[in-house]
């Protein structure tokens, strides 16, 4: 009988807790994505399981992590003492980070997130190993868009749309600077508010860019921390924006409610987009 993805994900986090000398008792899944996070809940530990093809981004991802704790960043932090991985199991691969638990957000969540997410940039702009630019973002939704084997329930027109605006945005994002080391995914779902504020986790995506790149993810009261900013290229990005999610949502149609709805969310963005600029 073949296991389920959930079920490879808590063996394979429950194993990685008995290495490191954790209890696994009450091992539940948090959340199913890309990968699986799951909670050791007497461990306050978090387990962030993968296919064993993402070994390469989850060891640049706790390499990341381990800059950014090192400077006190308001990130996730992995476990010390080279408990935190990767490790292979299973034909899985996963990180172990400390759990922060959630709490309300705060009176000017806006204003909280902005200084998080400055603190955030500023914490890895040393960070020494090279970041890919965020412009392979996009080029990487383009390929999922292009594949009828990858995106099988988007309709042809659309197919066709999202090949004509790749076209045009790949030629603009090539005059856009990429000197500032990024988050690269700052969204609501990469965000853990507790007691001391609002957290960032899931470094997957960071990556070289504009600052307006990572603030096109947050709301308009969190620009208010970075005066540099430029107004028009963050509308700009936001197209982009939808373009990388779009991209991502129709590659996993049909896995959960959310990921279907932010699929078609997107891409009626980018049909609305379209219109208004042919």
């Amino acid at each position: 009988m073949t296991r389920t993805r959930r079920e490879s994900a808590l063996d394979a986090a429950c194993e990685a807790a008995r290495r490191c000398g954790l209890s696994a008792a009450g091992a539940r899944v948090l959340r199913e994505s890309h990968n699986t996070l799951v909670l050791l809940p007497e461990a306050r530990v978090v387990a962030k399981v993968a296919p064993s093809r993402n070994l390469e981004a989850l060891g640049r991802e706790l390499a990341v992590g381990l800059h950014l704790a090192a400077r006190g960043a308001p990130t996730v932090r992995p476990l010390p003492d080279g408990d935190a991985g990767p490790y292979e199991l299973n034909g899985r691969v996963l990180t172990l980070w400390s759990y922060f638990p959630p709490a309300p957000a705060g009176e000017q969540p806006g204003l909280e997130l902005g200084r998080a997410l400055r603190a955030f940039h500023e914490a890895l702009a040393d960070f020494a190993s090279p970041l890919p630019p965020f412009t392979e973002k996009v080029d990487d939704a383009a390929v999922l868009f292009a594949d009828p084997t990858a995106t099988p329930e988007l309709p042809a027109s659309d197919r066709r749309l999202t090949a004509a605006i790749y076209d045009r945005l790949r030629s603009w994002l090539v005059t856009v600077g990429t000197g500032s080391r990024l988050h690269g995914e700052p969204h609501s779902d990469n965000v853990i508010w507790t007691l001391n504020g609002p957290v960032l986790v899931d470094f997957e995506a960071v990556c070289m860019g504009p600052v307006e790149w990572d603030l096109g993810f947050l709301p308009e009261q969190a620009h208010e921390t970075f005066p540099e900013r430029n107004e028009d290229l963050i509308a700009s990005l936001r197209q982009a924006i939808s373009f990388c999610v779009a991209g991502w949502c129709w590659a996993q149609h049909g896995r959960a409610p959310e990921i279907d709805a932010a699929a078609a969310f997107h891409l009626d963005v980018l049909r609305r987009t379209a219109r208004t600029t042919n």
